[in-house]
């Protein structure tokens, strides 16, 4: 650890507020707020990644994970896999799939894309490239839905 003692004084408060921001992030994930520990005021999910990587930029640098942590910053914009996926399935909903169908395509889109390990494009790639490859890696599966069909951010 770099910073053994950051957060070591934490009160019963401090520590309560955290379990509420981790039901937070669990209930409200990126469209959720927090509670900043120091001001006590809620702040956006965006505004506390910012914080976070701002505390933790002599770490990230050290390790050499930028790249990494470049990409989380594309979570808010894009959404998280929950709201690809929720997308996802309202939209082949919308193009006359049964629920099951839906889930059946979602769950293979899904482990595809687990086992691809890209589900979602990095913003270094293509936009034409991005918008398309959910669809692409259902093509693999036979589905009818055509390209471009659900707009993915």
């Amino acid at each position: 650890m770099h910073h053994p003692d950051l957060n070591a004084n934490h009160s019963a408060v401090h520590r309560a507020l955290i379990e509420e921001n981790r039901w937070r992030a669990q209930r409200y994930g990126t469209d959720g707020t927090y509670i900043d520990l120091v001001s006590l005021e809620p702040v956006s999910f965006r505004s506390w990644l910012d914080a976070v990587i701002a505390l933790l930029a002599p770490d990230i640098e050290h390790l050499g994970v930028e790249d990494d942590i470049q990409h989380l910053k594309t979570i808010p914009k894009r959404g998280t896999s929950a709201h690809l996926q929720l997308e996802y399935f309202r939209g082949l909903r919308k193009f006359g799939r049964s629920p099951r169908e839906a889930i059946g395509d979602v769950t293979k889109w899904l482990r595809t894309s687990t086992e691809t390990g890209n589900f979602a494009a990095r913003n270094d790639e293509p936009k034409k490239a991005r918008d398309q490859q959910p669809f692409a890696t259902l093509a693999a599966f036979g589905s009818k839905l055509p390209p471009g069909d659900i707009a993915f951010k």
